[in-house]
C-alpha cells in the first residue's frame, strides 16, 4: 500500500530528475510514511511513497526485475502473489524478494498487456518497460485505488491523488465546468468527468499503453457477466459462504498488525466473524461513535465485539468539522461531499494507532441490493407501468425531465415521484440517485456558468446510460450494478482510499474480491432482494455466525448530524463559502437560489441540509485550491 507518481516528457524529451519525481511524491508522504524511491531513465520517471506491509526488508520501490529492463511502481496489494509466484517459478523465473511487487514485471513478461487480469487484488500500476520503451497504466477490476493521469505540453503525468499531479511540470489547473456541472448532480465527480481540463481518472479494469511516439491504447479487461446459476438458495449460500472464506483468509495475510471495522451493519460484521474464525491470534476490532444517540453504533459493535470474542476498542467522535472538513478535502483534490467520509477518516486515525491494516464490509449494498433507494425504486416501477399505460405518458414524462423539485415537503415530494415514475426506467432510476437534477439546476446556475456548459444532458446521461447497459438483469440488480459502476466506484471507495491513506491505513474490503462479484452477479434477485428487503442470503449467511438481536436493528451507517452542524459549528463557513462574492460559487450559482437555501436552513425547517451540504463543499474545496472564478 502506497502512493506513486511519476510522468513521461515523450514530446518535448525535457530530462526526468529524481528532484521532479521527488516534489511529486512529497505530496503524498501520508500514503507512505515508511519510506520512498525514485527511478528516471532519459525523459521518465517513476516514484513511490511506501506504506511497508508485505515484505518489510526487501519490498522497496520503484522496483526492477533481474534484467532492470521493466520497472515497476504500485499502490495496492495482489493478494495471489503467492500462486502467481509458484506459477511463475515452475515456468523457470527466479525472485529476489518475497514481495507481491516482484510478481507484477513478471506477469508482464508472460501475459503482455492483458497481465492485469492475472491479478486478484486492488491496486494502481505504473509499469515502465525499457526496451520498447512504453508505459502501462492499470487499475484493478473495481476502482478501490485511484490513478489520476494529466495530458501535458510534455506529455503526461499520473499520480495517486492530485496534489501530487498537479506538482508534475505543465498540468493545468483550468476548471472543465461540466466536471463542475457532474458534481452539483452527484456530490462527487465520477470518472468520466473531471475537475480540471486535461485531467481524467483511469476507469476500473482498464489498462492505458502509452508508446514513445504518443501513440495511446486503451482497453477494459474485465467486466461482469450475466451468467445466471442453476444452484439451488441452499447452495447458493454455501457457495457464497465458501467464496467470502476464501476472500476473508486471502486478506488477512500481512506482515504488520491487522484488525477489521465493526459497526451494526450486517456487511463489516459478517465479515469481522470470517476474519475471527481464520486468524490465529485473536481479532482487533474497532468501531467509532458519537455522543448524539440517532448516530451512535457503538452498542451493536459491543454487542458482536462479545460475541466474537474480539479485543474491541472503541472512539467517540467529537470534532471541530469546520477544521476537519478543509484537511479532507485537499485530500481528494476534487469538489466531494459525501459527509460520511469524516467519521471514516476519524475510524481511521483511530485504528491506525493501534494497526496498519483493517478490514472493511464495503461493497455488501451494491452486491446484495441493501441501499434503502431500492425498495423505493421498486414502489416507482410499479406506478412506471401504470403512467406509462395512459394517453399522453410521453407529455408526463417531459414535464418531469425538466421540472425543479422546489422545497422538500410531502406534497413535493409525492408530486415528482409521480412525474419522475413516468420516465423510462433508466431516467427514473437516475434521479433515483442525484441530489440536483436538470430543472433544480436550471433555478441554480447563473446565466454564465449555464451557458458555458457544453453539453447540458451529458451527466443526466451517464448515470442512464449505465444503467441501460445492464438489460439482461431484471430491475433492481441493475440499480445494484449501476452503483457499483458509479456512486461504489467514484464515491464509496474515493471516501474509503482518501480517508484511509490520509491515516496512513491499508483497507481491504474482501466482498470485493471479484469472484464473490461475479458470483453475487449471477445470483437470481430472490436470492439478494425479497419482499422489498435486500441482502437476504448474505444475512442469512451471517445468522449461522452472529448474534440473532443484531438482525432485528435497523440499518445503521457512518451518518453525521450535517444539518445540526451546518446550523452550529459550520454556521460560519456555511455563509463564507457560498455568499462571498468574490468566490467560484458567485461565478456558478444564482445568488437569489443560495439565500434562499441558506435562510430556510437556518430558520430551522428541513429539506435543504444535503443540499446546503454539498455546495459549501464545493466552495471549501474552491477557496482550499485558491480557485476564485471560473
Amino acid at each position: 500500500m502506497c502512493g506513486i507518481a511519476g510522468f513521461w516528457h515523450f514530446k518535448t524529451g525535457l530530462p526526468a530528475t529524481a528532484d521532479a519525481v521527488k516534489a511529486m511524491t512529497d505530496r503524498i508522504e501520508h500514503r507512505g510514511p515508511d519510506g520512498g524511491g525514485e527511478y528516471c531513465n532519459a525523459d521518465l520517471g517513476l516514484g513511490q511513497r511506501r506504506l511497508s506491509i508485505i515484505d518489510l526488508a526487501g519490498g522497496h520501490q520503484p522496483m526492477a526485475n533481474a534484467e532492470e529492463d521493466i520497472w515497476v511502481v504500485f499502490n495496492g496489494e495482489i493478494f495471489n502473489h503467492r500462486a502467481l509466484r509458484a506459477e511463475l517459478e515452475a515456468d523457470g523465473v527466479r525472485f529476489r524478494t518475497s514481495s507481491d511487487t516482484e510478481v507484477i514485471s513478471h506477469c508482464y513478461q508472460k501475459y503482455g498487456d492483458t497481465f492485469s487480469k492475472a491479478l486478484n487484488g486492488f491496486f494502481a500500476i505504473a509499469l515502465w518497460d525499457v526496451k520498447r520503451q512504453r508505459l502501462i497504466l492499470t487499475r484493478d477490476r473495481l476502482g478501490k485505488k485511484p490513478l489520476l493521469i494529466a495530458h501535458t505540453q510534455h506529455g503526461i503525468a499520473f499520480a495517486s491523488e492530485m496534489q501530487a499531479l498537479s506538482a508534475a511540470e505543465g498540468v493545468s489547473k483550468t476548471l472543465d465546468v461540466n466536471g463542475l456541472d457532474a458534481f452539483v448532480s452527484y456530490g462527487y465527480v465520477p470518472h468520466r468527468f473531471s475537475t480540471y481540463k486535461g485531467v481524467t481518472k483511469l476507469a476500473p479494469a482498464t489498462t492505458l499503453s502509452i508508446e514513445r511516439d504518443g501513440a495511446e491504447r486503451q482497453q477494459c479487461y474485465w467486466q461482469i457477466e450475466h451468467k445466471p446459476t442453476n444452484l439451488s438458495y441452499e447452495d447458493a449460500k454455501s457457495a457464497l459462504s465458501e467464496l467470502i472464506a476464501t476472500a476473508v483468509a486471502d486478506r488477512l495475510e500481512s506482515d504488520v498488525p491487522l484488525g477489521a471495522f465493526l459497526s451494526g451493519g450486517i456487511d463489516s460484521t459478517t465479515i469481522a466473524a470470517y476474519a475471527s474464525e481464520q486468524s490465529t491470534e485473536q481479532l482487533q476490532t474497532f468501531c467509532v461513535g458519537f455522543n448524539e444517540r440517532r448516530f451512535d453504533e457503538r452498542a451493536p459493535a459491543r454487542m458482536v465485539a462479545e460475541w466474537l470474542g474480539t479485543e474491541h476498542r472503541e472512539s467517540v467522535v467529537d470534532v471541530d468539522a469546520a477544521a476537519v472538513l478543509p484537511k479532507l478535502l485537499r485530500h481528494y483534490g476534487e469538489p466531494y461531499s459525501d459527509a460520511s467520509t469524516i467519521p471514516t477518516y476519524f475510524l481511521c486515525s483511530a485504528v491506525r494507532e493501534h494497526m496498519t491494516v483493517a478490514l472493511s464490509g464495503d461493497g455488501g449494498d451494491e452486491l446484495f441490493l441493501g441501499y434503502p433507494h431500492y425498495p423505493k425504486f421498486e414502489k416507482r416501477l410499479k406506478l412506471n407501468r401504470l403512467l406509462n399505460a395512459l394517453p399522453g405518458s410521453g407529455l408526463i414524462a417531459d414535464v418531469a425531465r425538466n421540472r425543479s423539485r422546489h422545497l422538500r415537503n410531502l406534497p413535493e415530494r409525492i408530486i415528482n415521484a409521480a412525474l419522475e415514475s413516468a420516465l423510462p426506467v433508466h431516467e427514473a432510476y437516475a434521479r433515483t440517485v442525484t441530489t440536483f437534477v436538470r430543472g433544480d439546476k436550471r433555478e441554480l446556475y447563473n446565466d454564465s456558468f449555464a451557458n458555458a456548459l457544453t453539453d447540458t444532458d451529458n451527466v443526466d446521461r451517464y448515470t442512464s446510460e449505465v444503467y441501460a447497459s445492464h438489460a439482461d438483469h431484471d430491475y433492481i440488480t441493475r440499480a445494484g450494478l449501476t452503483d457499483m459502476q458509479v456512486y461504489m466506484a467514484d464515491d464509496i471507495l474515493a471516501k474509503v482510499d482518501i480517508s484511509s491513506m490520509a491515516a496512513s491505513l491499508e483497507v481491504r474490503a474482501p466482498l470485493l474480491d471479484y469472484r464473490v462479484v461475479e458470483f453475487a452477479a449471477s445470483l437470481p434477485q430472490e436470492y439478494k432482494y425479497k419482499d422489498g428487503k435486500g441482502k437476504r442470503i448474505l444475512r442469512d449467511i451471517a445468522k449461522d455466525r452472529l448474534p440473532a438481536e443484531l438482525f432485528s436493528l435497523p440499518k445503521s451507517g457512518f451518518g453525521i448530524p450535517v444539518s445540526d452542524w451546518l446550523r452550529g459549528d459550520m454556521r460560519d463557513m456555511v455563509h463564507d463559502s457560498l455568499q462571498d462574492p468574490n468566490s467560484l460559487i458567485a461565478d456558478m450559482f444564482d445568488r437569489a437560489a443560495i439565500d434562499k437555501m441558506i435562510d430556510w436552513h437556518m430558520s430551522g425547517k428541513e429539506g435543504y441540509a444535503e443540499r446546503l451540504w454539498k455546495l459549501m463543499c464545493l466552495g471549501v474545496w474552491a477557496k482550499n485550491e485558491g480557485v476564485r472564478s471560473l
